[in-house]
């Protein structure tokens, strides 16, 4: 699968999951979000394969506008183990790393446990 494909399938994932959950995602293609929600959340939708040169993790580019209040949550899809994390925009400072908690390689940096399938915060209104 090519890297634009991946991103691609990423959107329609993550919107599938918002649909199932009441939150009615539009596709709006802006430089700095992905999906607008139908209570005003801004969604920046990420996708990734694991990579198995640095220990199995995933790893998600940001950019400086998208988390500097361009948008409100960073939806990342690890692939390779069909898994979301829902990580508020102002809780990311550069990429994101995600270790899976089943590897043994899990990074005690890993700050975004707490993110994972956590759709629950994009319940809340902007």
């Amino acid at each position: 699968m090519k890297k634009g494909e991946l991103g691609l399938a990423a959107e329609y994932r993550v919107m599938a999951e918002l649909i199932l959950r009441g939150l009615g995602p539009t596709r709006v293609g802006s430089s700095n979000f992905d999906l607008l929600l139908n209570n005003g959340i801004r969604v920046e939708v990420k996708a990734s394969r694991r990579n198995q040169l640095v220990g199995s993790e995933y790893h998600f580019t940001t950019k400086s506008a998208q988390r500097n209040g361009g948008c409100d949550f960073f939806v990342c899809w690890c692939f390779d183990d069909d898994v979301f994390y829902v990580i508020p925009g102002k809780r990311v400072e550069g990429g994101i790393n995600i270790t899976p908690e089943n590897s043994q390689r899990e990074s005690r940096k890993d700050s975004y446990k707490l993110y994972k399938n956590a759709w629950s915060l994009l319940k809340r209104r902007r």
